[in-house]
């Protein structure tokens, strides 16, 4: 019942915090994401993308291998985490400084959580970097995302990607802090790692393994796109739906709502259905 009781605490507060509110206040509950099944690709990403690049097999090299595979382990990371930050800061690097042969790595899956994020190894932005930037860089990024897009689960035939984003046309190559993100991140569908046999990419290649039925991250559930917003107060209409909407857009109406000036690098836009010029009816239940 651990979940349960969670819910129920976490409900409690929430009406706490609802009895304490002054007469007329605007009360938003959100969730910048929701929860759902992991579809665990996360957890083998150097096959993947050795195929998305056409490559078949990826390459071993032994003791670079081995340092990957234990940096990535469960147990070493129990063990990293325990460590103060500082510490991990300065022994990331010994992890990684060896972990591949630079002179020939073009690209390189980064860690991360939810999705894949592939950084190239870029002349002019990387210690080592072999890619020179420009065309050749914009070459190798659309046959990196045409791969993956054309990955294929091996049982069901089914595409394990549902899409794949160019930081670029994301974020904006001037984005302040762009030479510290990825260059592309390729978006899991719903077909689940766990299960699988093997992927394959047509006219290329394809991967088998044992079939994987737990996780090693041991993480059932992950976060999901799709989060939630319900609104009470003045000027908001009772059981209004206000569809589909950005979650930056939320920090925006609440920039509306406190009469402050919104970040020029802000992209949202306050929410039509929460706007602060909306009529001073009386307050709305949800």
């Amino acid at each position: 019942r651990a979940i349960e009781d969670v819910y129920v605490a976490c409900d409690a507060a929430i009406g706490r915090i609802f009895a304490a509110a002054p007469r007329g206040a605007r009360i938003v509950l959100l969730a910048m994401h929701g929860m759902g099944p992991n579809p665990g690709w996360n957890e083998n990403v150097a096959p993947l993308l050795a195929l998305a690049a056409g490559e078949g097999e990826a390459r071993s090299s032994g003791l670079r291998d081995l340092m990957r595979h234990l940096h990535q382990s469960p147990a070493v990371r129990r063990v990293t985490q325990r460590v103060p930050r500082l510490l991990q800061e300065k022994l990331t690097p010994l992890w990684t400084r060896r972990a591949h042969d630079w002179s020939r790595t073009r690209f390189l899956p980064l860690p991360s959580d939810v999705n894949a994020y592939i950084r190239l190894n870029l002349i002019g932005r990387e210690s080592a970097g072999v890619v020179p930037p420009g065309a050749q860089a914009d070459q190798l990024l659309a046959e990196l995302a045409r791969g993956f897009l054309e990955l294929e689960d091996l049982a069901t035939g089914a595409p394990i990607c549902r899409g794949v984003e160019l930081i670029d046309a994301v974020a904006g190559a001037d984005a302040p802090m762009r030479h510290v993100l990825p260059d592309l991140v390729a978006l899991w569908g719903d077909q689940p790692y766990q299960g699988s046999i093997g992927v394959r990419r047509p006219g290329i290649g394809e991967r088998r393994w044992s079939r994987v039925r737990r996780l090693v991250s041991g993480r059932a559930g992950n976060h999901r796109p799709d989060g939630w917003l319900i609104a009470n107060g003045p000027g908001i209409e009772a059981g209004r739906d206000l569809g589909r909407v950005a979650a930056i857009d939320a920090v925006a109406t609440f920039a509306e709502w406190l009469g402050t000036a919104r970040p020029e690098l802000l992209d949202g836009r306050p929410i039509a259905g929460l706007r602060a010029d909306a009529s001073t009816a009386a307050p709305a239940t949800v």
